[in-house]
């Protein structure tokens, strides 16, 4: 992972904050992210745009494990207040998979950003899934932060997902 930011390159985080945070001058911002939405630094980016750029964050939406990544594998995420930033986090892991289409209405955009390691049995992919149809369909802006998947991502392999079996563990 050092190798990455020696040689220049820079994570969506990066690039967001170091060119200035354009697109969300002005906007009502929603996240979408866990414990791996961190910069080089380990700083969360909920905290640096609320705590350091004080930017319009209304809401966080929290995936498998919750926001602070504090728990465990198919636990069901309630929704609640986060005690750091007092922000509404939203679950998208229990009873609800989506974003609601009220919370979304009362965004401009939505920021994506989890680390993931392109296994089919990883949750966020779902997570993303679902978050771009709603968007989709309520005319949110989705601002997704890439990352490079630690696990090379240099080829894809494994088997197709059979249609019959296709769930939120395995969507795709």
């Amino acid at each position: 992972m050092l190798y990455l930011f020696v040689t220049g390159f820079r994570i969506g985080i990066q690039s967001l904050v170091e060119d200035g945070l354009p697109p969300l001058a002005n906007k009502r911002i929603g996240v979408v992210s866990n414990h791996t939405g961190v910069t080089p630094e380990f700083e969360h980016l909920v905290d640096v745009l609320y705590f350091k750029f004080h930017l319009n964050v209304k809401a966080v939406f929290a995936p498998e494990h919750g926001f602070r990544g504090d728990l465990p594998e198919g636990f069901s995420v309630e929704s609640y207040v986060d005690d750091r930033t007092r922000l509404p986090v939203y679950s998208l892991y229990g009873a609800r998979l989506k974003p609601s289409k009220d919370i979304l209405n009362e965004l401009d955009v939505l920021i994506y950003d989890i680390q993931d390691v392109g296994a089919r049995f990883y949750t966020y992919i779902s997570t993303l899934f679902y978050v771009l149809e709603v968007a989709g369909e309520t005319g949110v802006e989705v601002l997704l932060l890439d990352r490079p998947n630690p696990i090379t991502g240099v080829r894809m392999e494994g088997p197709i997902l059979d249609a019959r079996f296709r769930s939120f563990v395995g969507i795709w």
